[in-house]
């Protein structure tokens, strides 16, 4: 097997498999990436048997073949080239050549056919979607899937998509860790044959999901095959194995309506978190929000590094109210959220906040509140 291929191209598509590249497992056929070459090019596939990437590349191919290398070793070595034509070769003994220019490295490769072999099956049917609308969805959701490995269900974020009739389909994703819970949904053009179709995509998945389509083409392939939400853009297709579990009913956890509703400039209040964070309890992360009549109030209190008030405009006539949440879930969610203006409603200090804009109506997340 040989080809040549530019160096920036071979290194985006290496970029693109190392997050799968399993490092730390037993199997020392996971921490290989397989690349395979045709007339079309080369292939490059990594997984972890949970995510499965398919890349493909424009190259010249010299001799068509197949050879499987250490994918953290290739990497390294093709960022250190100059940036010119680099040129790949299988060995006897499984070894790979790498030159490019005056450098030349061996590298220690594995048999081809001991890498777990995968149908990148192109009949599968799929829907087109905009890779923005699916990274935004992302954005907005990934940061509160829950890492407790013993509640595998909130292992990850959940992803419906829903034919709502002439020709269009709504897609939504929610996330949450029992502490806190985020929504997004998007309406799009697009014909679906499947009906309702959902699965929960694990975190790794999802993340890896936003890097195989940054600096690809705006138009996404997406669809649901046994047990696997397949995303396809650009010769790049990626598999992405479900969390055998039920999503709970998340429709409960957000409140129908708050008697509390106070409009907020967003970024002003972002600022004045971070500031107040400073001087939080490294503990329980808590800062107090005050609430009254036209401003809203942020205090934190460390009896080991001392206390901090910020006080905020705020659109608001009710009655005051005192409550406290983690600040690092709100800071997430104020760095989320589109639009300039954040609408916060709350019905008193014991029961969930929630975060909405009226730039972004389609996504809403809701905050658990905690003791002060």
């Amino acid at each position: 097997m040989e080809f040549k291929i530019d160096k920036q191209t071979f290194l985006n598509g290496l970029y693109k498999v190392q997050g799968i590249i399993d490092k730390k497992s037993t199997l020392n056929v996971l921490s290989h990436v397989l690349i395979t070459s045709d007339e079309d090019g080369i292939r490059m596939t990594s997984t972890d048997y949970d995510v499965v990437l398919f890349c493909h590349q424009d190259a010249e191919v010299i001799q068509s073949g197949s050879m499987a290398v250490n994918g953290r070793s290739l990497f390294d070595v093709v960022k250190s080239l100059p940036n010119e034509q680099v040129f790949l070769k299988g060995m006897e003994n499984h070894w790979v050549e790498v030159v490019c220019g005056r450098s030349r490295f061996r590298l220690t490769g594995i048999p081809a056919e001991d890498f777990p072999q995968f149908q990148n099956d192109m009949g599968i049917p799929t829907f087109s979607a905009s890779k923005d609308v699916i990274q935004s969805m992302i954005d907005k959701t990934s940061f509160s899937v829950s890492t407790d490995e013993t509640r595998l269900n909130l292992n990850g974020v959940f992803f419906q998509a829903q034919p709502d009739g002439d020709g269009k389909l709504r897609l939504v994703m929610v996330s949450t860790d029992g502490h806190r819970l985020s929504k997004v949904e998007e309406t799009i053009d697009a014909s679906w044959e499947g009906g309702i179709s959902e699965g929960i995509i694990h975190k790794k998945g999802v993340f890896e999901l936003k890097r195989m389509l940054d600096g690809l083409d705006e138009n996404t392939s997406v669809g649901f095959h046994q047990a696997n939400v397949i995303f396809r853009n650009d010769g790049n297709t990626m598999f992405i194995r479900q969390i055998e579990e039920t999503f709970p009913d998340y429709t409960k956890v957000i409140p129908s309506s708050n008697s509390i509703q106070v409009l907020i400039q967003k970024d002003a209040m972002l600022n004045a978190v971070r500031r107040i964070a400073t001087l939080t309890s490294t503990k329980t992360s808590v800062i107090r929000m005050e609430i009254n009549p036209g401003k809203l109030t942020l205090v934190s209190s460390n009896p080991e590094a001392g206390e901090g008030r910020d006080e905020l405009d705020a659109e608001y006539n009710g009655e005051p109210l005192a409550v406290g949440f983690n600040y690092r879930y709100l800071l997430d969610v104020l760095g989320a959220i589109d639009g300039g203006v954040i609408r916060f409603e709350i019905n008193d200090q014991f029961s969930p906040g929630v975060i909405r804009s009226d730039e972004d109506p389609n996504a809403v997340f809701v905050i658990m509140p905690m003791r002060i």
